[in-house]
């Protein structure tokens, strides 16, 4: 019943978890390393794996996990989650904001603009229950996952 969050695992670590996981697995707060070549971001192929177990990455909404020079933006994030969601599929991407941390972007620097986002997520023509989603439903969805016996 313990929910396993690889946001800051090495890869090595990745890849062991996902040899031995019987539940889905998730990564709470990485992006796409294919667009910032970061080491907390996640290779296309540890995308494909976590969504062939069931599993969810989140967007996170800290600058140096969005782009390498400059200032991120939301634009960044959305980027970000539209890659996601062409390589793992709508059902496997959320939102982990990481206010609590070193998170906060231009056009999203706290929870007070949220809203932010999904109007982006309109704009980018996604249907309500994709927003419903990536806002909550796919983590919730793992959490129940991981919580059956």
């Amino acid at each position: 019943g313990v929910a396993v969050d690889l946001s800051h695992a090495s890869e090595k670590t990745f890849w062991d978890v996902m040899r031995i996981a019987k539940r889905p697995v998730l990564c709470s707060h990485s992006n796409a390393k294919s667009l910032c070549d970061h080491p907390r971001n996640l290779t296309d192929d540890q995308l494909k794996a976590l969504a062939a177990k069931g599993g969810v990455a989140q967007v996170c909404m800290y600058g140096g996990f969005l782009r390498k020079n400059g200032e991120a933006t939301i634009k960044d994030a959305i980027e970000h989650l539209n890659h996601m969601v062409n390589v793992m599929g709508i059902e496997h991407v959320g939102i982990g904001t990481d206010f609590d941390g070193d998170g906060g972007i231009t056009g999203c620097a706290s929870a007070s603009e949220l809203i932010n986002f999904t109007r982006r997520l309109l704009l980018e023509r996604y249907s309500e229950e994709n927003i419903r989603l990536i806002w909550g439903g796919n983590f919730l969805r793992v959490m129940e996952e991981v919580q059956r016996k």
